[in-house]
């Protein structure tokens, strides 16, 4: 969900509605964009009922802008997957795909749940299908031998009909690459992903 950003908008009206509303669907798992953390705020757990665990992309704007991802059920392992994949999004701080482990219950869990972002310029379609593929590749390995569901959340920033999709079907994986680091896990810092420039996307 995009919250739009709280500086725009007329947040302080907007933001009894969305608790509201958030409060009357009472999600189990959610992913909230354009959302604000810092200087002693923390727009995710404001607006959610208490209860919630948090698990914020460690890139933000200049002024807290970011994503954030929350679950009832407690968190396991969180994973960040850096999605700046070329020179051309360098200047966007919170371009990444987060993975956290969510501990539900069995037969549903536990799960893993991932909060895709990737940039949101027009003209930047094939960085897009560079980010898609790097996010299905890494939830691809995380779950390689594993009977494990996958709830992908997070916006897709096509703006071509039927481009910028993440596709996931156990019988026929992503073919490998090593675009990422699949062992890295998040200490607060990200793991660079190489720039890469497979053949296969041209230039767009």
């Amino acid at each position: 969900m995009n919250l739009l950003a709280p500086q725009k908008g007329d947040y302080e009206r907007r933001r009894p509605v969305l608790a509201d509303g958030l409060r009357r669907l009472r999600p189990d798992v959610a992913a909230f964009q354009e959302a604000r953390w810092g200087e002693g705020t923390d727009q995710a757990v404001e607006l959610l009922e208490p209860g919630y665990q948090v698990a914020w992309h460690s890139g933000r704007s200049a002024d807290g802008v970011g994503a954030v991802l929350a679950s009832r059920w407690p968190l396991g392992t969180i994973r960040e997957l850096d999605l700046h994949v070329t020179g051309r999004t360098a200047d966007f701080p919170w371009c990444a795909a987060l993975v956290a482990e969510i501990m539900a219950p069995p037969p549903l869990g536990p799960l893993l749940f991932v909060h895709h972002k990737p940039n949101w310029q027009y003209g930047y379609e094939r960085e897009c299908e560079l980010q898609a593929v790097a996010t299905a590749r890494f939830v691809e390995d995380l779950v390689a031998g594993q009977d494990r569901n996958v709830v992908l959340a997070g916006e897709g920033q096509a703006h071509r009909p039927g481009r910028h999709r993440i596709q996931h079907d156990h019988r026929e994986p992503c073919p490998p690459a090593d675009v990422h680091d699949k062992d890295h896990e998040r200490q607060g810092a990200k793991q660079p992903v190489a720039d890469q420039e497979p053949d296969a996307f041209g230039d767009l």
